[in-house]
């Protein structure tokens, strides 16, 4: 069974291969269809975020698609950026960058953090089928070659 990764990370498509070792499925990523345009992460809610990404792949490949969203809640924050973080800091940004853009606080957030100091990264996973109408079967391309 071919899987799509809906990433263009190559080291998160590492750790996901990793995970997978073993078993009888063939990875490919949004690196193999470079046709297939980024999916704009405009959800509320990383699920959101997770299922229109995944939900993009598999109608486009005809393939099982698994696609995640994440991002970090600082308490202080008010458990901002969120789902906003990749978006405050720029799209091309490294970790750091998106860590030191989350902890720039927004309009009403407390100034007094220390009683706050915590944080989470937060993430949804999600894997999509787009099969013909009817069915629970892929398409005839999804299966290994």
């Amino acid at each position: 069974m071919k899987l799509i990764v809906a990433t263009r990370n190559k080291h998160k498509l590492e750790e996901i291969h990793a995970l997978l070792s073993g078993r009888d499925i063939e990875l490919r990523s949004a690196l193999d269809f470079p046709e297939i345009p980024d999916v704009e992460e405009d959800g509320d809610t990383f699920e959101a975020n997770a299922i229109k990404k995944a939900v993009t792949l598999a109608r486009a490949t005809g393939c099982w698609a698994l696609a995640d969203d994440s991002g970090l809640e600082v308490a202080a924050l008010g458990n901002t950026p969120g789902v906003y973080s990749a978006r405050r800091a720029s799209a091309a940004s490294s970790r750091s960058a998106t860590r030191r853009a989350a902890s720039k606080p927004s309009r009403g957030a407390a100034r007094d953090a220390y009683s706050q100091r915590n944080a989470a990264r937060r993430a949804s996973v999600t894997i999509r089928c787009s099969c013909p109408t009817g069915t629970r079967k892929p398409s005839p391309k999804c299966r290994r070659s």
